[in-house]
């Protein structure tokens, strides 16, 4: 028993000094091209985003989020719950959402754009329920559910000329672009002084894709970055193609 306790304790440890090599060696890569980049606001803000992100899907409309999310997201998502709706007559809800622990997977450097893959261990009440439920009926069925662990992988894309200025984002309703106070809704996902796209990746980081863990293949994304390196040419990265394609 002490030597199996002791092999565990070793595991944990080995995979923690594991973890912190990881996080170091990607906060070196990024500052590399961004001398300012902070890896613990950006977790802080990776998390936010995660949590505005599950906040609209659960209210049923992608708006309030738009601005840390990008195109493709945006209308996959608008769609699957208009199909939820329309089709199967349900609505997913994701009650007491909390992100529970956060690890950096990779970095893909897609010539012009850099993207951080990060995993998120998250809990929440994840339940379908009949739109045509009262109010009553839905928190009824909400309060019964039990929490649950799940692991999704989110992309984060950003410019690679892009440089980071403490508290200049839309976390702290500022313009990433022109630093400019953004005193009103978000929705229009446009900077009202500069006219500057808020989901476009080029002055701070944007949402591009959600991969279940389980979907997950960092070769894929190996692969991709081999490709680009071979054809420099291209004039913007495989990441955003992709998503502009969806």
């Amino acid at each position: 028993s002490p030597l199996l306790i002791g092999f565990i304790y070793y595991k944990k440890w080995k995979n923690k000094n594991a973890k912190a090599r990881k996080q170091i060696k990607v906060t070196e890569t990024i500052q590399g091209f961004d001398p300012s980049f902070d890896l613990t606001d950006f977790l802080n803000k990776s998390k936010i985003i995660a949590e505005k992100v599950v906040a609209a899907w659960c209210e049923g409309d992608m708006n309030p989020a738009r601005c840390y999310i990008s195109a493709g997201i945006f209308q996959r998502f608008q769609i699957q719950m208009r199909l939820l709706k329309e089709v199967d007559g349900i609505k997913n809800i994701m009650n007491n959402f909390q992100v529970i622990d956060q690890e950096v997977l990779m970095i893909s450097n897609y010539n012009d754009y850099l993207t951080v893959h990060l995993k998120l261990k998250c809990q929440a009440q994840d339940i379908n329920a009949p739109i045509n439920l009262s109010k009553q009926q839905m928190e009824g069925i909400v309060n019964q559910a039990s929490i649950g662990n799940y692991e999704e992988v989110y992309s984060f894309s950003r410019k690679i000329s892009a440089q980071s200025v403490q508290g200049k984002d839309l976390i702290h309703n500022v313009c990433p672009s022109c630093g400019a106070s953004s005193p009103f809704s978000h929705n229009a996902n446009k900077c009202q002084h500069c006219g500057s796209i808020f989901n476009s990746g080029e002055a701070d980081w944007v949402l591009s894709e959600i991969t279940q863990m389980i979907e997950w293949n960092p070769a894929r994304y190996q692969t991709e970055e081999k490709f680009t390196q071979k054809n420099l040419h291209l004039p913007t990265s495989i990441q955003i193609i992709e998503d502009r394609g969806r």
